[in-house]
């Protein structure tokens, strides 16, 4: 099994450990499946342009409430 990262519209949506057989299991149509390498770290929320994983920007404090 390996692991890969199910993107969505370019976000990791889910990352799951898979034999890649899409005759056991295929994923939803709107995703790509990504093989994730092995020392490779990618988490959810992750963004996917095709090529590369790369953290998402931290989101900027707003006013506090």
């Amino acid at each position: 099994m390996s692991k890969y990262a199910m993107v969505e519209n370019g976000v990791v949506a889910n990352l799951i450990e898979w034999d890649g057989d899409v005759e056991t299991w295929a994923p939803p149509e709107e995703t790509v499946m990504v093989l994730v390498e092995p020392a490779q770290f990618v988490d959810i929320g992750w963004l996917h342009d095709g090529e590369k994983f790369s953290a998402p920007a931290p989101e900027e404090a707003g006013p506090e409430e």
